[in-house]
């Protein structure tokens, strides 16, 4: 009996590849601006870790680790013959946990190991690029300066560890909502380019409608990989743009899987 290949689907090493490039861009960018610039704590170094190259990447990636595979088993025709040894919904539904978890894992390991980076190393490499002193006359002061610029500050009331996982979860849990994202498009879209676009093109759509309507703090740009950087900033504002996207992306998700088994692509 002749054997069918699925062909060169992406293994596991690419996505992690793919996840340790994002690891040293943003540690490149924080060891840089550390190098030079003054912060009043380790959140600051934090907030560099997750600079301006990230925040654009993060859809982009998440929507690869999301959807890339069963793009590319669309494109190489897979689907079909999958389909007459298992149950297409169910298939869907483990490409789809697969993708999402490797995203949302993959990116709050990230988000962590950024703050051990920035809680530990960096105020030993760079002793002068942290000097609380600067930013207030007392501690008190400092903390309420940091806590205005970055949302997620307040967690550092509980310690390190505590600020630690809540900026892993926030990192990981947008990254897991586009990665279901990327899933849905590459659904949709024939044209596996476009499929891991769309994403990328709501990310920059919704910041830029934020901007235009001067609500910024909604915008995915400014909160989705740390929120932070403007007065006038609540954490409901920082959570509300990714709440609704994750509500849609499950609406959507609900119509393509109910109709898998009769949509012409998985035919």
């Amino acid at each position: 009996m002749s054997r069918v290949r699925r062909g060169s689907v992406p293994s596991w090493g690419f996505p992690v590849a793919v996840l340790l490039a994002v690891l040293i861009l943003g540690l490149y960018t924080g060891f840089r601006d550390s190098s030079h610039s003054l912060v009043s704590g380790p959140e600051g170094v934090y907030a560099a870790f997750a600079g301006s190259g990230i925040r654009l990447l993060l859809p982009l990636v998440a929507a690869y680790l999301g959807g890339g595979r069963l793009a590319h088993e669309l494109h190489a025709g897979w689907i079909p013959l999958v389909r007459a040894r298992t149950d297409i919904r169910r298939y869907l539904t483990s490409l789809l946990a697969r993708g999402v978890a490797i995203s949302g894992v993959g990116f709050a390991l990230i988000g962590m190991v950024w703050w051990i980076v920035a809680a530990t190393i960096i105020p030993t490499l760079f002793p002068r690029a942290i000097v609380p002193e600067e930013f207030g006359p007392s501690a008190e002061a400092v903390r309420a300066v940091a806590e205005s610029a970055g949302q997620l500050v307040v967690l550092l009331r509980g310690g390190g560890v505590a600020f630690g996982a809540g900026v892993a979860l926030w990192l990981g849990g947008h990254a897991a909502v586009f990665a279901a994202l990327g899933f849905v498009s590459a659904l949709i879209f024939r044209s596996r380019v476009l499929a891991l676009v769309f994403p990328l093109a709501v990310y920059m759509i919704q910041s830029v409608v934020a901007q235009v309507g001067s609500r910024p703090e909604l915008s995915f740009v400014i909160g989705a990989v740390y929120p932070g950087g403007l007065q006038r900033f609540t954490l409901g504002d920082a959570l509300a743009p990714g709440l609704i996207l994750a509500m849609l992306v499950l609406l959507a998700l609900s119509i393509l899987l109910a109709r898998s088994r009769s949509h012409p692509r998985l035919a």
